[in-house]
């Protein structure tokens, strides 16, 4: 592995204590960033569409199910699997899986670290200082907020989305996921804050402390409930906290009220 790739890694392992063993060999590989850990088959597959690791350390034997099945269910599949488990019959079973390794418990440093020197490279890296610069140029550039981008990092590399595509976007720790119009999602390395900042030019508003509303797609709002209809059929309430400065934000004229 060369210093250039981080592997954004996620753990899929129904025992905590093995969770944990595998967080403690990974320390020490800088080219490692485990970024989620799960212990059933449900929350993993939430957890991978949503962080679209580069990496996933899976477990063959996850309580009532197993890893196998995991993948076969999977929307986002463009990681690269390590298999960990402590028995060596599905060897085969695992590398017709593409497996980049199959590692026997209990799991060693040495063993990880072999395991990660295995990975293919990556190949859709993206500057950070280069997402920066495109999405600044975007925002200094005079436009309507129908025309205005937001770029986003994706395994893809980098997709451009206008204000108008975006319906809401939602909080996840600290990442989020942004709703478009045509029904897509896509992951955002950025909180609610963040993103706040990055799109201050377009029609949004911070409804909630987890919900970022696009205002130009409101269909209807009932001051009294602070319930929200956008034309695209979503419904949000407003938080308690938020609905004065809300109303505030309707009377200056962003939709009407």
């Amino acid at each position: 592995m060369t210093s250039t790739n981080i592997y954004r890694t996620v753990i899929v392992d129904d025992e905590p204590l093995a969770i944990r063993n595998l967080r403690m060999g990974l320390f020490d590989i800088p080219e490692v960033d485990v970024v989620g850990d799960c212990q059933s088959k449900e929350e993993a597959i939430d957890m991978i569409n949503l962080l679209q690791p580069d990496v996933v350390l899976l477990d063959i034997n996850l309580l009532t199910t197993s890893g196998f099945d995991l993948l076969d269910e999977l929307t986002f599949k463009e990681f690269q699997v390590i298999f960990v488990t402590a028995y060596d019959n599905y060897a085969l079973k695992a590398f017709e899986y593409n497996a980049v390794d199959y590692i026997l418990k209990p799991v060693t440093a040495s063993k990880l670290k072999r395991a990660f020197q295995r990975l293919q490279p990556l190949s859709n890296d993206i500057d950070t200082s280069m997402l920066q610069q495109l999405q600044q140029f975007l925002n200094e550039k005079k436009l309507g907020p129908a025309n205005q981008k937001i770029g986003l990092q994706s395994s893809r590399g980098l997709v451009f989305k206008s204000y108008d595509e975006i319906k809401y976007i939602r909080a996840h720790g600290n990442y989020s996921m942004f709703y478009f119009t045509d029904e897509s999602q896509q992951i955002a390395s950025k909180t609610l804050k963040e993103l706040s900042a990055d799109i201050k030019d377009g029609n949004f508003f911070r409804i909630h402390h987890n919900s970022i509303v696009n205002c130009d797609l409101i269909d209807r709002y009932n001051h009294r409930t602070g319930q929200i209809n956008l034309t695209t059929g979503e419904i949000f309430t407003v938080s308690y906290r938020k609905r004065a400065p809300f109303r505030s934000y309707l009377r200056s004229g962003h939709i009407n009220s």
